[in-house]
């Protein structure tokens, strides 16, 4: 099986995230993406990644704050996809 992640299964990944959190009824969450899947996601580079690594969050006033833990729920519906 193929667990890398390009363009479109880095796209379909987080709008699976953002549907299944909608779902879930959970507070919105923005969160700050670095490494491969960030630049995969711009379309600065066109490759793959294994992960995408999450290193922050941003709350309703735009300011970065850590993503250590994870709200509540998030967590879960995220080791769902």
């Amino acid at each position: 099986m193929d667990n890398m992640l390009d363009y479109n299964t880095l796209n379909k990944a987080f709008s699976t995230l953002g549907a299944l959190l909608e779902e879930a009824n959970a507070a919105q969450v923005n969160i700050v993406v670095c490494g491969g899947s960030s630049l995969i996601a711009t379309g600065l580079v066109n490759r793959s990644t294994k992960d995408a690594d999450i290193v922050a969050m941003l709350d309703s006033g735009g300011n970065i704050v850590e993503a250590q833990p994870l709200i509540t729920g998030h967590e879960r519906v995220a080791e769902s996809i």
